[in-house]
């Protein structure tokens, strides 16, 4: 009897070993692994479809180069949500008009109206409250992850996200009774 491995049974911190020893094909898999959620994030938080794919792939770009570096007994994940969110704020210093997400870029997808509601009430929190809630339920990062990610400490990430989702919640309970 044979035992098929598919993709997704390989560890990230094999894979990486495996770059490292000069397999570099092998980051594909952490790319096809990965990819969608960057890109996920990319699109929360800026509303544009163009410079979300193309921050993705600057930071595939740049966790490949800095792959040599990287501890392998370490989670990969929030490693490379780390280098997103750089860039993300690199791009937002040097283009001031991606300070409001455009929502209207996402007219084409067939969004239920809660969830545009729910896009709506996003970008009207400061860039601040929106990230540690995109890294908290949409990347589903545990504190500790988004304490090292943001370099502040745990303490200081779970009085950030309270105060977040209760901005959060006070603009949806708007958004609704405006919708009704």
């Amino acid at each position: 009897m044979y035992i098929l491995i598919g993709v997704n049974d390989i560890p990230d911190n094999q894979i990486i070993k495996e770059v490292k020893k000069g397999e570099k094909e092998m980051f594909g898999l952490l790319v096809e692994r990965y990819s969608d959620k960057v890109f996920s994030y990319f699109i929360k938080f800026l509303g544009d479809r163009d410079e979300a794919l193309n921050l993705t792939n600057e930071v595939f770009f740049k966790a490949f180069k800095g792959i040599k570096n990287f501890n392998e007994d370490k989670d990969f994940f929030p490693w490379l949500i780390k280098i997103a969110r750089n860039e993300g704020i690199n791009f937002m210093r040097k283009n001031r008009s991606y300070e409001e997400l455009e929502i209207d870029n996402f007219a084409e997808e067939n969004y239920f109206e809660r969830d545009m509601i729910l896009e709506d009430a996003l970008k009207k929190l400061n860039e601040s409250d929106r990230e540690i809630i995109l890294l908290f339920y949409q990347q589903d990062l545990s504190y500790e992850e988004i304490a090292n990610i943001l370099n502040i400490s745990i303490e200081n990430v779970k009085v950030r996200i309270f105060r977040a989702k209760e901005k959060l919640r006070k603009l949806l309970e708007k958004e609704v009774k405006d919708e009704g």
